[in-house]
């Protein structure tokens, strides 16, 4: 039997339940996070967090059957008593001693109102960055980088954001605090805030000795395990930026998801260019901002069921090798240079431009990605 609080910290437990050294292999304050993931995966036990009786469940893991109890203060769930039992066998006789414990115990909690153990390992870490991502108050660089010396790190260290969002939204809520200090436990000098959306996770690579490798090696693995995809912004060196990498973060996850959705760890770097040519458009659709040239080719393809805005973009993939866009292309060189000249007369291109092939580079991307 055990009492945990919201973010499934431990505020105590029974002997029986102590002596299984596996609930207390990673931190002895705190749920394992391979056990919390079970916890997830169990509907009956998350659907009825704000039941006021004691519920009865049978675990899907283990075929176990767990009773417990929500603890509530002013009709608001702070902590929850759990009974793990191995058989069926007098189950009703054990629920009504449970159910006389629990209410027992909800009396001397609501009493001397319990607390657990705080999981921030640095808590004014914590409110530093939560005021300077999240309040309207305008913070001065001085008393940044003054706070910042205080707690260890420096303003100008290099950072990276990761924003990370539950597969199934509703986990936040309950599940957000507990994995944010997972986290921390497991990615040296990082400091996680929870949000309504997902968690703010902030890493000071400039005191990680093994950061990047550290990061691609755990935070895989820990957003499979638990159902979650993260948007990792580029490094940046000073931590007043912070706000314009954690909108990195976010549009990471965001157009990853979109682009890439089987992916659970999306880097900015590989979104950048999606998303600079999304944000190109501006009120134009596709059609009105693109080379008229390529447009030009592309009607009349439609028009006489040829293959010339292919063509050319084999040219300009190929970066203007006609023997390799011939090869892409499976047709003969000469045949290339025949459909080129023709290019040329309809759409009046003059690759001998730089801006004029910028351009054009830009347009095929615009016109392939985004003209549905």
């Amino acid at each position: 039997m055990y009492l945990i609080d919201k973010d499934l910290n431990y505020i105590a437990y029974n002997k029986a339940y102590s002596s299984d050294t596996n609930v207390f292999e990673e931190n002895p304050n705190t749920i394992p996070l391979s056990i919390a993931n079970n916890i997830k995966l169990e509907t009956d036990f998350n659907l009825n967090s704000s039941d006021e009786d004691v519920l009865i469940y049978k675990s899907s893991s283990d075929d176990s059957i767990i009773l417990f109890f929500n603890i509530k203060i002013n009709n608001i769930s702070k902590a929850r008593l759990v009974c793990i039992v191995n058989s069926e066998e007098y189950l009703s006789s054990k629920k009504f001693i449970f159910t006389f414990f629990a209410k027992f115990l909800e009396k001397i909690y609501i009493h001397y109102n319990y607390t657990a153990y705080k999981s921030n390992s640095n808590p004014q870490l914590h409110y530093l960055i939560e005021d300077f991502l999240f309040s309207n108050k305008s913070i001065d660089n001085f008393d940044l980088e003054f706070q910042l010396n205080k707690l260890g790190w420096k303003i100008n260290n290099t950072y990276i954001v990761i924003f990370i969002k539950f597969i199934k939204n509703s986990e936040v809520n309950w599940f957000g605090s507990y994995f944010s200090h997972q986290l921390e436990l497991r990615i040296e000098n990082s400091c996680g805030i929870c949000t309504s959306s997902g968690i703010v996770l902030v890493i000071n690579q400039s005191k990680c000795k093994n950061s990047k490798e550290n990061l691609q090696q755990e935070l895989p693995y820990l957003l499979r395990e638990s159902l979650c995809k993260a948007g990792i912004s580029n490094p940046f060196n000073s931590f007043t930026s912070l706000p314009t990498y954690y909108r990195q973060a976010e549009i990471a996850l965001s157009v990853g998801e979109m682009l890439n959705e089987t992916i659970w760890c999306h880097h900015f770097k590989d979104y950048a260019l999606h998303y600079m040519m999304l944000k190109s458009l501006g009120e134009f659709t596709p059609l009105q901002i693109c080379h008229d040239g390529l447009l030009k080719l592309r009607e009349y393809d439609t028009q006489k069921n040829t293959e010339y805005y292919k063509t050319l973009y084999a040219l300009i993939f190929h970066k203007y090798n006609t023997s390799h866009a011939a090869n892409a292309l499976f047709i003969h060189r000469t045949t290339l240079i025949s459909r080129l000249t023709k290019i040329f007369e309809i759409s009046n291109i003059d690759l001998d431009d730089y801006d004029t092939r910028l351009y054009l580079m830009i347009s095929f991307y615009i016109l392939n990605v985004f003209d549905n």
